[in-house]
């Protein structure tokens, strides 16, 4: 069973998406016409003495051109190539430009009245077809505008003050901080042995027990608690826990695996005391971001960075560090305290006390709900109002029949306008099929986008018919701008297409295979990466050297010891989980792709190598070392013309489409009759 009432927000859903972009830039059928193909940008400087608006400013034979039809025509967004700084530069125009404009519209006025006399024409029914869908969308836009955006009003204080207090729970904060901190970690480095795999592996045991074991034994060797071993981790990015219980895939203890394991409680109160005496160097010009950066004991690329609100959605916070942040204030320092990871201190950079927001800091999000409240109520209203009509009638029999109606089953009509099953059987198939009227009423309100159309184009027709509106005024003249030049286009295409053959097809393909059909050298890569903190990456380039010469250093120990391509991979996997998503993207392609698109470094890096060969480090941008390894290369090469065949005769065609456009232009042009009433350059100088 359906439930009867669709969200408002649906209501205009499909029509609006029917609707696109109510763009004037929709009467403009292809490229601009041919005499003014490169953009012209209008400044002060070009201007002349502005002309009135009924000047004359050319005759054809069926008509006067005006400053005022030429302003009508550039308001319909069909004059592409002139940027205008206001449509008041218009009467101003110099008269070079003005030719132009007069002369594109007798053409396409011209061809749109050859176009209108010739009712045979082949591809008459394709463009009508076209320029009605730009029709619709024109007054869809008009619509929405006269019965929904042009009906909403901004709400009152009392709206908005009483919308506060009857929702005021949706206002609710919970406690959260944003925090950075300095961390001394409570963890000795360890790497496992031979005899720790030899433990770990006594008796024939599941290896979630001998893992267990193994740690247990490692844990007490350290610190002398093998209760410890539950926190023992990975010397690795994000510290993840060496044994898990919710983890599926525990693996054994491997030789040569570096751990961090607890301290004993006598060595983390060492740690303890040294991070009580660092903070004793915090005064003058030294500030607790010159000691996290100097001993904070966090991954380079998050060291002195501002974490997000805390707590962060439903993720666990740890209790001391929530007490922390509850009682030190805003650009205070917290007391040491201790997690699991270490002794660490804080400073709060910023909090959300628990409570109910204040209106004025809620204002903007009331006023933003109370608008679309009203706009979907609108929305609900208008599309109401369109059902209404009673030239629409409904064939609720077929739509609530129980039986799947065929695709060209009428369901309702309106006017000569029919909507059948096929136009909604997509909204049907994800529905349930209505069962009473109400249900079929709803969906066709709520998602036969068509129909919602034709009830829109039919409300609207006093309007769209009547010449003296806007509307029709607009329509009319972007009719004869699409219509002019799509006819003028099929003629030029028409008239190509007879000048295509295979020779010159092949001979097109021989003279620009160099220039058209050349690939260029092409490239699969992947890289290995090392970055400066952020706060080194604000030193001066002086500054930044050392930093830059270490990490230089880092990544040739990492790359030192690999011996395959597979082990690039892998390594780089390892080094790169370091960096963080926010940070700029590690350069990596999985697909060949042009060398010469590529940063000139990396370019240059991968052009001395072989395939699976790999670079000596190199610096980028500044603050970023990386090795590049080389994983496919494809040598330059020309495409054979059966590769190319489709894109030649495209070329062919569309470089014969501009000789032919100029000369048909012109032959439209002639026909028109066109007398230029403006002054020339040479009857000025005379």
């Amino acid at each position: 069973m359906r439930t009867g009432v669709q969200s408002h927000v649906q209501y205009l859903l499909v029509l609006i998406i029917a609707l696109g972009a109510a763009s004037p830039a929709f009467g403009q059928a292809g490229p601009p016409m041919m005499p003014a193909a490169q953009s012209v940008v209008i400044t002060e400087e070009d201007l002349v003495d502005p002309r009135p608006a009924d000047t004359v400013i050319a005759i054809t034979d069926w008509g006067d051109i005006t400053i005022e039809d030429v302003e009508a025509w550039i308001s319909t967004d069909q004059v592409q190539w002139l940027r205008l700084g206001s449509v008041d530069q218009i009467p101003a125009l110099p008269d070079e430009h003005l030719r132009t404009i007069a002369s594109e519209m007798a053409t396409r006025i011209t061809a749109e009245r050859e176009f209108d006399s010739l009712q045979n024409f082949d591809k008459r029914g394709r463009l009508l077809s076209q320029f009605d869908g730009i029709t619709s969308r024109m007054i869809v836009g008009e619509f929405v505008t006269t019965y929904i955006d042009g009906k909403i009003t901004p709400p009152t204080d009392e709206e908005i003050n009483d919308y506060y207090e009857k929702n005021s729970i949706e206002f609710d904060q919970k406690f959260a901080f944003r925090m950075r901190h300095l961390i001394l970690l409570t963890y000795e480095p360890y790497v496992v042995s031979d005899e720790d795999v030899e433990v770990a592996n006594e008796g024939d045991q599941p290896v979630e027990a001998a893992l267990m074991a193994g740690l247990k034994a490692i844990a007490e060797r350290v610190s002398g608690d093998p209760a410890k071993y539950e926190g023992v981790r990975l010397d690795a990015a994000g510290k993840p826990a060496r044994y898990d219980e919710e983890t599926a895939d525990l693996k054994p203890l491997t030789p040569g695996e570096k751990l961090l394991v607890p301290m004993s409680e006598e060595r983390a109160e060492q740690v303890h005391e040294r991070l009580e005496l660092i903070l004793t160097e915090m005064g003058g010009e030294v500030g607790f971001e010159e000691l996290i950066e100097k001993y904070s004991q966090t991954e380079e690329n998050v060291r002195g960075q501002t974490t997000p609100w805390l707590p962060a959605g439903s993720r666990p916070i740890i209790p001391s560090l929530l007490e922390q942040g509850e009682k030190t204030p805003v650009d205070g320092i917290s007391d040491i305290f201790r997690t699991k990871h270490g002794w660490q201190v804080m400073e709060v950079v910023d909090k959300k006390e628990e409570g109910i927001r204040p209106l004025d800091e809620v204002r903007n999000q009331i006023i933003g709900r109370l608008n679309r409240e009203n706009r979907e109520k609108l929305i609900a209203d208008a599309l109401e109002d369109l059902f209404q009509n009673e030239n629409l009638e409904i064939n609720y029999d077929v739509l609530t029949s129980g039986d799947l109606p065929s695709s060209n089953t009428v369901v309702a009509t309106i006017g000569d306008d029919e909507l059948i099953f096929l136009d909604i059987q997509r909204q049907w198939t994800a529905l349930e099929q209505p069962v009473s009227r109400d249900d079929a009423y709803e969906m066709l309100k709520t998602q036969a986008g068509k129909l919602q159309i034709a009830l829109v184009r039919e409300k609207m027709s006093p309007v769209v018919d009547d010449a003296s509106t806007t509307l029709g005024q607009r329509l009319q003249l972007m009719r004869t701008g699409f219509v002019g030049a799509g006819y003028m286009r099929a003629l030029a295409m028409d008239q190509a297409e007879e000048h295509v053959t295979d020779e010159k097809l092949r001979d097109f393909y021989e003279q620009n295979k160099e220039a058209r059909f050349r690939l260029s050298e092409r490239v699969r890569y992947t890289s290995m990466e090392r970055r400066l903190t952020p706060r080194q990456q604000k030193l001066s380039p002086e500054e930044q050297d050392p930093f830059l010469q270490e990490l230089i250093g880092l990544l040739n120990v990492d790359v030192s010891t690999l011996k395959t391509a597979g082990d690039f991979e892998q390594k780089a996997e390892e080094v790169n989980a370091n960096i963080l998503p926010g940070d700029p993207r590690i350069p990596s392609i999985n697909h060949l792709i042009n060398i010469t698109n590529l940063p000139d470094e990396i370019r240059e890096n991968l052009s001395k190598l072989e395939v699976g060969q790999w670079s000596e480090p190199f610096t980028w941008q500044g603050f970023r070392v990386l090795s590049v390894l080389l994983q496919e290369h494809a040598p330059s090469e020309i495409q054979s013309y059966e590769d190319v065949e489709q894109r030649v005769i495209g070329g062919y065609k569309n470089e014969l489409m501009v000789g032919v456009m100029k000369v048909i232009e012109e032959e439209f042009l002639n026909k028109s009759g066109l007398e230029i009433l403006l002054e020339t350059e040479s009857d000025q100088d005379s």
